[in-house]
């Protein structure tokens, strides 16, 4: 859905939802800037650029005058500005993963990381579950472990809201 000019006064309506079409005018350390139709501005920041990647640098993704189609999250009339979100335009992985998936099913997954607060492992769709440490000492033995390896793990919770799943070794 595009914008309308209100007949009435000449203000830009956008409404949440809304699709828009833009250039990428800058890019910085929290985000980008878009130019769109009727020289209003956006800006996408980083946490709206991907679903999966919250930590990824705008220029990874992105660059001076690609043209983008984004949803609108927001719009200020008064300054004619526009809070986007390019992650949006996309399925929510997440949610896919919750529809696919139930808890205490059991699937397999790659290891994508090991800290000291537990295991990370890559499921289906690209999400990440997490398995704690207590978790981990009762059924492997933590120093066996290595990025890359596969490992069957029962789903213990899923909250796509919060991103998060939370698993346990098999």
């Amino acid at each position: 859905m595009k914008s309308e000019l209100s007949p009435s006064d000449g203000t830009l309506n956008y409404s949440e939802g809304d699709l828009v079409n833009g250039f990428v005018t800058e890019i910085r350390d929290y985000g980008c800037l878009v130019e769109v139709e009727n020289s209003i501005k956006g800006i996408i920041y980083v946490s709206e650029l991907s679903w999966l990647n919250h930590n990824i640098h705008p220029s990874h993704l992105l660059s001076v005058g690609d043209p983008i189609e984004a949803y609108v999250i927001d719009f200020n009339n008064t300054r004619k500005d526009l809070s986007l979100s390019l992650k949006r335009c996309q399925p929510n992985p997440w949610e896919q993963f919750a529809s696919k998936y139930k808890v205490k099913d059991t699937i397999t997954g790659t290891i994508d990381g090991i800290t000291t607060i537990g295991v990370f492992v890559k499921l289906d769709g690209g999400v990440s579950g997490h398995i704690f440490p207590m978790d981990i000492q009762e059924q492997l033995e933590m120093e066996k472990l290595s990025k890359g390896d596969e490992l069957e793990v029962i789903i213990l919770s899923i909250d796509s809201d919060r991103e998060r799943i939370f698993l346990n070794p098999r």
